[in-house]
């Protein structure tokens, strides 16, 4: 791998959130719009139109975004954007869609246990960023070198990841954002935490990836 360019932190982790947070928006918007336009009149050919058009850009997204990693790295960009694309898009789609028969569940044991359903939440939400990001940040270690740089950025990622989406995710409840209590519905609680939630965790996994670079660049300059 060569030389990465100097001051890596802040490019790593703006282009972290915007190529794949702004993936994501910019996906659930192209499939909800195919959906609302076209299931009107196709129910199962548009919904299968939205999620094929999803999946499409969230996958784009996340090529580009392995792409301009390896820009910034001196990596193999076709590489790093195909693999990238193979481990960041098909675990966040699967995790998409494991977690929705989860909630009842994890609703059921905290109302049991007398928690907020903010922490059932939150107990469904961080292990799934958890492993969205180690599998990603393999992905792109690995289309960048090997699998062993893979793993060693997935070990840096995922813990910052996780751990950034709890403290944010957190830090809105104690701010009033609470998902489940009464009026979150009408102000849309889960989607605007799980956005800010998941963007902190972007620039999170993104600034643990160019700490990574910028000391492999420094070794490799004292060598």
């Amino acid at each position: 791998m060569g030389h990465p360019k100097a001051n890596l932190l802040h490019p790593t982790a703006s282009t972290t959130a915007g190529y794949l947070v702004g993936g994501i928006v910019v996906a659930i918007a192209a499939g909800s719009a195919i959906d609302a336009l076209v299931t009107r009149y196709w129910f199962f050919g548009g919904r299968i139109l939205a999620g094929v058009a999803a999946l499409a850009i969230f996958f784009a997204a996340a090529r580009l975004w392995g792409r301009r990693i390896a820009e910034l790295t001196g990596g193999n960009r076709e590489r790093a954007g195909r693999q990238s694309a193979l481990f960041v898009a098909i675990p966040l789609i699967a995790a998409g869609g494991g977690l929705a028969p989860l909630e009842p569940v994890a609703v059921r044991i905290a109302n049991g246990w007398d928690l907020p359903i903010h922490g059932a939440y939150l107990g469904l939400f961080v292990p799934a960023t958890f492993i969205v990001a180690a599998l990603g940040s393999f992905g792109l270690g690995r289309g960048l070198r090997d699998n062993r740089l893979g793993l060693r950025l997935a070990s840096l990622a995922a813990p910052a990841a996780a751990v950034a989406f709890l403290f944010v995710a957190s830090l809105m409840y104690a701010l009033g954002w609470r998902i489940g209590e009464p009026g979150a519905g009408r102000r849309a609680t889960m989607l605007v935490v799980s956005a800010i939630s998941v963007t902190g965790a972007a620039l999170a996994a993104g600034w643990a990836l160019g700490r990574n670079f910028e000391k492999n660049h420094r070794l490799e300059q004292s060598t």
